[in-house]
């Protein structure tokens, strides 16, 4: 079968695919742990990379949004390696942390902050301005936040099992350095 028939297949399959929206809502814990033994693979605290002690975070009336304002200071040289980027999704069963399918793996984390085919594209574009978000970073670069929400929307999405509360551990790598931290958030569907 030629590679075009395979293609046109599996594409009109894609379509007759059922996908659905998700509403994600991150936990404010995400400024405040750090990784566990268990998930930590860095040999850097978090807290060596970057300077979030200026971020103030206000309440809506809804009690789940958060508007996140100040500075995110980074710590380090301008790297001259990529950055790399590694994300586990763990789903929270029974009182405990199990690991799901999810994961994203980016070799050069950079890079994927401009595709707009990666799910967070839409995020980064809209909360912060292309001129405030530099990346590699260099020493002391300041990213301003200004009112970001917690909350956003993932549309036509496949339609999978993921509601409920999930922890990401991220870990970046820049050269021999490689630090980890953890984004709480909860997933429901719309």
């Amino acid at each position: 079968m030629s590679r075009c028939v395979l293609f046109a297949l599996l594409l009109s399959l894609l379509l007759l695919a059922e996908s659905t929206d998700y509403d994600v809502v991150v936990d404010e814990k995400m400024w405040l742990s750090a990784c566990n033994s268990e998930d930590d693979e860095g040999n850097t605290p978090i807290s060596d990379v970057m300077d979030v002690s200026d971020l103030s975070f206000v309440l809506d009336n809804d009690y789940e949004t958060l508007y996140i304002s100040g500075d995110i200071t980074v710590k380090l040289e301008r790297p001259t390696t990529p950055i790399k980027m590694e994300v586990n999704v763990k789903h929270w069963e029974r009182s405990q942390w199990v690991p799901t399918i999810i994961s994203l793996k980016r070799d050069d984390f950079c890079k994927s902050l401009e595709d707009p085919f990666e799910f967070w594209y839409t995020f980064i574009a809209t909360q912060i301005p292309k001129e405030e978000r530099p990346c590699p970073p260099n020493l002391g670069q300041v990213y301003s936040m200004r009112n970001v929400t917690n909350r956003m929307r993932a549309e036509k999405m496949p339609n999978w099992d993921v509601e409920g509360d999930l922890k990401a551990v991220l870990h970046f790598t820049i050269g021999k350095l490689k630090t980890c931290f953890l984004v709480y958030f909860t997933i429901t569907k719309v």
